[in-house]
Parts: structure tokens; C-alpha cells; sequence
């Protein structure tokens, strides 16, 4: 980390942010399994820890795998913001911001409501726009209901059905309005 520092500063590149791994069994801090989450939060620590020291100012993280069911979304729903609780309280420590990334299908994150319930589990939370997850509600909507929390940005492209992560330009996304929102 030091190098990542040291490289950064001698090329004049500014490191911003930095993602922490995801899975849907461990590295899943919405796991109905109590070992599995308690080992995602002890690693997810020990990262945050590390990764303050390349110079980044957010740490990006999943709010969840997938597939979550209709019946287990609620339960996930409350793990994953105990363990967001336990991670912004790191973060903080390490100089960070904590930003949840919105993620698509049956994941948590899947709309700005959900969103902004994860994010009411600490007030220092934040959120990465990731542009191609949305598939339940526009970019519009999403904007005008959680803008003020969002703090990085991951940008590609998809069709509206499932994310693509295609170059800019060659999906649906109306590139002029989201520039706008």
C-alpha cells in the first residue's frame, strides 16, 4: 500500500476509491449465515484498514449477493445494515468514506427506497451510483431521491433488462440527462 501511495503521488495520479471484495457466501454482509457475516466484517476491517493507507478517500461495498427471496429480504435487509453499522465505524477510523453501491435483480441496493434504508444505518454512509444496476426504477428517480448522499459514480452501459457494463454509448442510457441529473 505504501507503493500504491509512493507510485501515485510520483505520477501524479490521485487514488479515489477503491471497492472491496463481494460474494454471495463469504464477503456478503447481508449473510443469513452468523459466521460467515462476522468473517466478511472482520476481513472487510482489516481491508479498510489497509486500503486508508494507499491515499483513497471512499471504500465502495456491496450491500449484498444474490439470489435473496422475497421472504429473506427483510432479515438481509437488518444484517446487512448491522454490519454497515460495524464498517462505517472503521472506515471513519481509517479517514474514509463508506459508499454502498446500488446493485441490480434480486441483490439489496436495488432501488434508491432500499438504498436509503441501508444508508439510515449510520449517518456517515454514502452511496456509489452505479448507472447500469437500476432495473426498477429510473436514473431520474434514483437521482432526485438520494443525490445528496451520492460520492462516486461507476459509469457504463445496458439494455434496461440486466446490467452489461457495455461502453457508454452503446446501450439505452440517455447519456445528455444523467449528465444533467
Amino acid at each position: 500500500t505504501s507503493k500504491i501511495r509512493k507510485w501515485s503521488s510520483n505520477y501524479g495520479v490521485d487514488v479515489w476509491a477503491f471497492h472491496l471484495p463481494f460474494g454471495h457466501t463469504y464477503y456478503n454482509i447481508a449473510s443469513l449465515c452468523k459466521d460467515e457475516r462476522e468473517y466478511t466484517v472482520e476481513k472487510q476491517s482489516e481491508i479498510l484498514a489497509i486500503a486508508s493507507e494507499t491515499g483513497a478517500k471512499i471504500a465502495v461495498i456491496h450491500p449484498s449477493g444474490e439470489p435473496i427471496t422475497d421472504i429473506d429480504r427483510e432479515t438481509s435487509m437488518d444484517f446487512a445494515s448491522e454490519s454497515l453499522v460495524k464498517l462505517a465505524e472503521v472506515a471513519k477510523r481509517n479517514g474514509l468514506i463508506l459508499a454502498v453501491e446500488n446493485l441490480p435483480r434480486t441483490c439489496l441496493g436495488r432501488d434508491s427506497k432500499e438504498i436509503k434504508k441501508l444508508l439510515d444505518a449510520d449517518s456517515s454512509l454514502r452511496a456509489c451510483f452505479d448507472v447500469n444496476h437500476l432495473l426498477q426504477e429510473s436514473h431520474c428517480e434514483f437521482v432526485n431521491n438520494i443525490g445528496d448522499k451520492i460520492v462516486t459514480l461507476h459509469i457504463s452501459d445496458y439494455d434496461f433488462k440486466d446490467e452489461k457494463h457495455w461502453i457508454p454509448g452503446f446501450g439505452k442510457i440517455d447519456w445528455q440527462e444523467l449528465i444533467e441529473l
